[in-house]
């Protein structure tokens, strides 16, 4: 697990989220902070959960390394989509809010995320 994109996807991700979470402490941004802490809980384990589906799939070869990325990408997905109905369901006042906030920050670490894994399967090829 000490691969050079587990360390770099982990500080990016903990910049984003600790990042807007300071804002929302700060009150630069709208939202209420208790709410926002769950949000952020959530998508941060909704990630580091996903890297034990696709961080075994690095010692393997090529197919089972794209076989774990779909799998990862949508079973997130599908974490953030439920989390979102979570929202909606359970009538959070600002759900409307957050689930726009949730998602544009998935959108983003799961852009990171795609681009990192790439960048480290290509680096194995060689």
């Amino acid at each position: 697990m000490k691969t050079l994109f587990f360390k770099q996807f982990t500080i990016v991700l903990a910049v984003v989220i600790l990042g807007h979470l300071a804002l929302l402490l700060g009150h630069a941004i709208p939202g209420n902070p208790g709410e926002g802490i769950i949000v952020h809980a959530s998508i941060a384990v909704i990630f580091i959960l996903g890297l034990l589906i696709i961080l075994p799939g690095f010692k393997s070869g090529p197919d089972n390394f794209a076989l774990r990325f779909m799998a990862l990408t949508t079973v997130q997905m599908l974490s953030m989509l439920s989390l979102i109905l979570v929202l909606i369901v359970g009538k959070w006042p600002d759900a409307r809010y957050w689930a726009f906030t949730a998602i544009s920050m998935f959108i983003f670490l799961l852009a990171v995320q795609s681009v990192l894994f790439i960048r480290e399967v290509n680096k194995k090829e060689k």
